[in-house]
Parts: structure tokens; C-alpha cells; sequence
């Protein structure tokens, strides 16, 4: 009878469990909030603008000048129409073009008193934590300038300098120019120079003009011509460097070292060290350098105007003495410009034929 008393109340014990689970998963169930869905039609119904266009004042003008007739045209009021942004408390959102925002909410004022002409464009939107929702409205409004006097001009002053002693043949020479005032908002630089090659700098406050050995007593004047000035302004200035001195390069040539069989080539080799055109590493970094071959005999076929040649000798040449003379062009006027070397032909000269 006992063991029937247990096994009834073990059985109602885990019936009344159960149920008691079930409670509690429903309960819990209740509480469990649904993600909240985006109102899909919320969004932007409509924006307006006071005025068609807006008028912005003279902005070479101070901010605080009391000359400025046209600057309470330039901001426009805005309205916005959403009814949803009340009802949700969302917040509107003002994206433009150009211009700035005043205020917040449903009315604001579009800044558009320091803008340059032309067309700026208003996008409108309702949201919450930088993010939109629901349509929004893209609006354009054209900016017109205020009918204000010409700006004031203001002339810089310009000048230009250059090299404050003479400098050789064949060196370089800088010059710069120098700007100071003026009411110009950017400037641009053309520079001309009376003799050399602006090497670098063109375009810029800053050039630097190579010389050539060519040039042993003679000036040369960079002159700068500004752009971006007021018409009235003057625009150009000019600096002058002398060119004086002249240090002599060592020329000299080489041919083969041994005598060619008849009908080879030989080599022939101009040397230019020293002098002016120290500064140069190799004879085809010296621009302004040019060579001048001649040859007794052969046919030069490859090299000239450079400082190797390669001449082509014949049969018939056997036993004679090739002389290869090069003339360089592009020195200081003062110093020799010509150099020679001999190769060999191997071989004997063939006898004349006697008279009978």
C-alpha cells in the first residue's frame, strides 16, 4: 500500500513539473521583443526654397566689410515636409554641394553668401544615427554673383637674381625670382633666357641655365614673365650672369694598337678630358660637343659625329698608314679643337708596274 502512496504522489510530482516549465517558457516567450522593421514609407514628402536663385556677395571682400550690398541674398530658407521625422522623432539630414548649413530640424538656412557662381545641388533625408530612411529629395538652386565694383588690385613687387659672380664656360648659372605683395590669389612663371638651355625649373620661381664652352665672353639674361597679376600690374624683371675664363679640355686620339689585316676594320677613339666640361662623366653627356672625322684612306661606315668611329679598310690598303683626324666643335674658342691618330695595315705595298 505504501509503495502505491509513492509511486501516485512521484507521479504527480512530475506532472506538476511540467506544467510549471511550460508556464515559465511561455512567460519568457512574451517577453522576447520582435527587431523593430523600417517604415519602408518614411522618409522626405517634400522641400521647399524661399527663392528660385540666390545671389552671392563679392568674396575678395572682407568677411566683416560693411561693403557688401548683396550678402543677405545668398542664404536660402529651407522647409521640409515629413511626417513620419515627427512622428519618430527621426532627424533630418542636409547633404550639399557647396555652401553650409544653419540650423537644424524641419527649417534651416542654406549659406550660400561665399560661394563662387554656379549650380549647387541639396539632398534631404530623415534618419536616425547617420543612416537614412525612407525617400529623400535632391534639390539644385543656381547661384548668381552679386553686381559688385571690380575687386582691388594690389601690385607685388618683382625682381630677379642670378648668379653674383662670373662663372666659366660650360658651368651653370641660377636664377630665381623673387615676388613679394600683390592681392593676386595665384601666379604662374615663364622664363626666357638670351643664350644657354634652361636645363630645369621652367614653371617655376627657380631655373637653372646650362652654359657651353661656346660661350667665353658672353652674358646671359633670364627674364621672368608672371601670370595671374592684375592688368595694370607690371609682370616681367630680369637678371644678367657673365660668362668669363676658359679652361681647356685635353683632346686626344687613339687607333688600333696593332697592325689590321687588309680588309678589317679598325677603331678610332676621341678623348676629351679636363677642362670645362669637367663636370661631365661620359663624352655622350656633353650635348653641346660635336666631332668632325677625316680619314686618309678607308671609308669611315660607322661613327661619324660621335667620338668613335670604325673605318673599313680594303685589300688594295695593304702596308700603308691610315691617319684618322677628329675636329671637336662646342670648345672655348681659344683652345685646339683637333686631334689625330695613325693605325696600320699589314701587309706590302704593292709594286708599281715599270714602263716599258
Amino acid at each position: 500500500m505504501k509503495n502505491i502512496i509513492f509511486l501516485l504522489f512521484l507521479i504527480s510530482f512530475v506532472i506538476c513539473s511540467g506544467l510549471s516549465s511550460n508556464v515559465l517558457a511561455q512567460k519568457n516567450k512574451s517577453k522576447i521583443v520582435a527587431p523593430e522593421k523600417p517604415d519602408l514609407e518614411a522618409g522626405v514628402e517634400d522641400v521647399t526654397f524661399d527663392k528660385e536663385k540666390a545671389i552671392t556677395e563679392c568674396w575678395w571682400q572682407p568677411i566683416y566689410s560693411k561693403m557688401r550690398p548683396c550678402s543677405d541674398e545668398g542664404g536660402v530658407e529651407v522647409t521640409t515636409v515629413s511626417k513620419t521625422a515627427e512622428k519618430d522623432n527621426l532627424t533630418y539630414y542636409y547633404i550639399v554641394s557647396g555652401g553650409k548649413i544653419v540650423g537644424q530640424g524641419a527649417k534651416i538656412t542654406w549659406d550660400l553668401g561665399r560661394v563662387r557662381p554656379g549650380e549647387y545641388k541639396m539632398m534631404v533625408g530623415v534618419g536616425k544615427d547617420g543612416i537614412m530612411r525612407g525617400k529623400t529629395v535632391v534639390k539644385s538652386i543656381h547661384v548668381e554673383l552679386c553686381e559688385c565694383e571690380a575687386p582691388p588690385c594690389s601690385c607685388p613687387t618683382i625682381s630677379v637674381s642670378g648668379p653674383t659672380e662670373w662663372i666659366k664656360p660650360g658651368e651653370q648659372m641660377v636664377f630665381r625670382a623673387n615676388m613679394a605683395g600683390g592681392s593676386q590669389d595665384t601666379e604662374s612663371y615663364n622664363w626666357s633666357v638670351s643664350d644657354g638651355t634652361i636645363i630645369k625649373g621652367q614653371g617655376t620661381p627657380q631655373i637653372v641655365v646650362q652654359t657651353m664652352p661656346a660661350m667665353l665672353g658672353k652674358n646671359v639674361t633670364a627674364t621672368v614673365e608672371l601670370g595671374g597679376l592684375c592688368p595694370e600690374c607690371p609682370r616681367t624683371a630680369s637678371a644678367t650672369g657673365e660668362i668669363k675664363g676658359c679652361d681647356c679640355s685635353s683632346i686626344s686620339a687613339s687607333g688600333p694598337t696593332k697592325p689590321a689585316a687588309p680588309g678589317e676594320l679598325m677603331i678610332f677613339t676621341a678623348d676629351l678630358s679636363g677642362g670645362t666640361d669637367k663636370d661631365f662623366d661620359n663624352l655622350n653627356e656633353r650635348s653641346f660637343i660635336k666631332y668632325k672625322w677625316t680619314i686618309s684612306d678607308g671609308t669611315i661606315i660607322h661613327g661619324q659625329n660621335a667620338a668613335q668611329i670604325v673605318v673599313q679598310t680594303t685589300p688594295e690598303m695593304a702596308g700603308k698608314t691610315i691617319t684618322a683626324t677628329v675636329e671637336i666643335e662646342g670648345l672655348c674658342p681659344a683652345c685646339p679643337k683637333t686631334a689625330s691618330a695613325k693605325g696600320e695595315v699589314a701587309g706590302k705595298k704593292p709594286k708599281a708596274l715599270k714602263n716599258k
